[in-house]
């Protein structure tokens, strides 16, 4: 995989083969984070407190509460994550790159940056005629006294 090979993956619209297919296996590994977070937790659940006390012969009320909320947070984390990168907006989703893409190079290339360098060119354009006339103004008036100097003598 080489860099480029991305860019010409969203450049040309997701229609080759996707230079980021070795992250979709990461895909299936948090998919499967979430599927053993939550067959642990419908578990536990379903054993129940008072059991999980008498197995463990003390009270683990508190315990197994921070431990459950644990495995929420991670659940709705690993799920948002995925969304984040996956999904339909994902930032590996082809319209978010292909959006970013348009907005940082064809924009700022195609666009701005002519603009920018037509009104360079329009400012140099100026400053060369106006520095023309006035050279062209400083010439003639220096030969006016010269040859006012000259009628003088």
């Amino acid at each position: 995989w080489e860099p480029y090979e991305a860019f010409e993956y969203y450049i040309y619209g997701c229609k080759e083969e996707d230079a980021y297919e070795y992250l979709r296996e990461y895909e299936t590994e948090m998919n499967s984070v979430i599927d053993i977070s939550n067959r642990f937790y419908e578990f536990v659940n379903g054993v129940g407190i008072e059991q999980l006390n008498d197995a463990c012969e003390k009270d683990v009320t508190s315990l197994v509460s921070s431990v459950m909320s644990f495995v929420q947070i991670i659940i709705a984390d690993v799920e948002r994550l995925a969304n984040e990168i996956y999904g339909s907006n994902g930032v590996l989703h082809c319209e978010q790159i292909v959006t970013l893409y348009k907005d940082a190079v064809e924009d700022t290339v195609c666009t701005d940056l002519v603009s920018s360098l037509s009104w360079g060119v329009g400012t140099m354009s100026f400053f060369a005629v106006f520095g023309h006339i006035i050279v062209t103004l400083y010439i003639c008036y220096n030969g006016f006294l010269e040859a006012m100097k000259s009628d003088e003598d």
